[in-house]
């Protein structure tokens, strides 16, 4: 049996790839959430260098 084969206008194969959308959102809010850890980080440590 013949499967269909995805081809965009230039011929290329074109696999669909709905999870990217969310890898994105995802990316995003663990730079964020690393972000916010490492600020938290920093003032613990000068918290415990001012004692």
């Amino acid at each position: 049996s013949f499967r269909f084969l995805p081809l965009n206008q230039d011929g290329k194969l074109e696999i669909p790839t709905p999870w990217m959308e969310f890898m994105h959102e995802n990316k995003d809010r663990w730079k964020k959430q690393a972000a916010k850890e490492e600020d938290e980080r920093k003032k613990s440590s000068e918290e415990i260098a001012a004692k």
